[in-house]
């Protein structure tokens, strides 16, 4: 079975997954010590269970969050993954518990890991907005995001439900 799925579009969406946020690059270094967020508008209203990211060479363990939208910044946790053992190739992350999107609402996915990984594109999304912090502790669940740094490169997550 394959893990992605053509629209009538030509856009590669993985399976299960609702929306993909989009990427600037075909991979993107994530580094320690960073919580990298991309955003996201709900295509339609659904409950999201889960959220997803390709990794190239995993290494011990990441953490995912979904976020609100404040003026196009992240803000409100909505829900996580909690810490999870990173896993190679496209990856469902289940949430500790799930969250109902809203139709045309953005929404911020987050990223964070204990080692340095190499995450790759899902699909052939345009790029959307990239915010981040650095200098936090893996496992730190931040509520709400604070006062992000933006940055022109993007990664890629979605969220599936």
């Amino acid at each position: 079975m394959s893990n992605f799925i053509i629209t009538p579009y030509q856009f590669v969406i993985p399976v299960g997954a609702k929306d993909c946020t989009g990427y600037t690059a075909t991979t993107g270094d994530m580094s320690v010590g960073y919580i990298r967020a991309s955003k996201i508008t709900a295509s339609s209203s659904y409950t999201v269970t889960g959220l997803m990211c390709n990794i190239t060479d995993p290494v011990g363990n990441v953490k995912l969050c979904l976020y609100s939208d404040n003026s196009n910044t992240p803000n409100v946790l909505l829900a996580n993954t909690g810490s999870k053992s990173a896993l190679a190739g496209l990856t469902a992350y289940d949430l500790a518990s799930t969250y109902d999107v809203v139709s045309g609402t953005s929404y911020w996915i987050s990223f964070q890991s204990d080692n340095a990984e190499s995450l790759t594109h899902t699909g052939s999304v345009s790029s959307t907005a990239l915010a981040y912090r650095s200098g936090i502790a893996f496992g730190t669940t931040l509520n709400p995001f604070g006062t992000a740094s933006n940055s022109t490169t993007g990664l890629q997550l979605c969220n599936y439900g």
